[in-house]
Formats: structure tokens, C-alpha cells, sequence
């Protein structure tokens, strides 16, 4: 008995193609969308970090005192132990 030779159809193409197609249009289009803020499209994004003056504070209470809170870890203001949950963001405002 010979072993059956197996034919490529259309359809078995179409099964395997079809994914593939499908992954490429949904990454061009990705690619292509603006690129908004994590805060939202009308937040104002963080100012670069060349901008910004080497301010060094006591604490939260001075770092707020002076008008800055939620410093980011790029910051030079940014010390660990202001950060009091880990996230990156030290002097956060405070929970109401």
C-alpha cells in the first residue's frame, strides 16, 4: 500500500496564513498610534531630567514645602527614602 501523498489545498493555506496576516495589520497598526501619557492624553509629561535642578530635601514635608511632589526615580531629587511604597514616585500626595 502506498502512503497517500498529501496535497496543499486552499484551504489548508487559508488555516495557516490566516493567523499570520491577521498579527501583521494589528502590529502595523500599533506601531502607527500616537503615543499618549500613562496619566492621559491632556496630562503635561514630566519634564526631561537635564531641566531640572539638583534639589536635595530633608523630606517629604520640605521636598512639599518647596512645591514638588511626586518626584520620579529620574529626578535628582529622588532619594529611596522618600519613596514610601517602592513605586518609583517619591513625595506622593496624600491619600483623601
Amino acid at each position: 500500500m502506498r502512503p497517500r501523498r498529501r496535497v496543499l489545498t486552499v484551504r489548508a493555506l487559508l488555516e495557516f496564513a490566516a493567523p499570520l496576516v491577521v498579527f501583521a495589520i494589528v502590529l502595523l497598526v500599533a506601531l502607527h498610534l500616537p503615543r499618549t501619557n500613562a496619566a492621559g492624553p491632556d496630562a503635561a509629561p514630566d519634564p526631561p531630567p537635564s531641566r531640572l535642578a539638583d534639589e536635595h530635601f530633608s523630606g517629604c514635608d520640605a521636598a512639599r514645602a518647596a512645591g514638588r511632589e511626586n518626584i520620579p526615580a529620574w529626578d535628582p531629587s529622588y532619594r529611596p527614602e522618600m519613596d514610601g511604597d517602592r513605586d518609583g514616585r517619591a513625595c506622593e500626595p496624600y491619600r483623601r
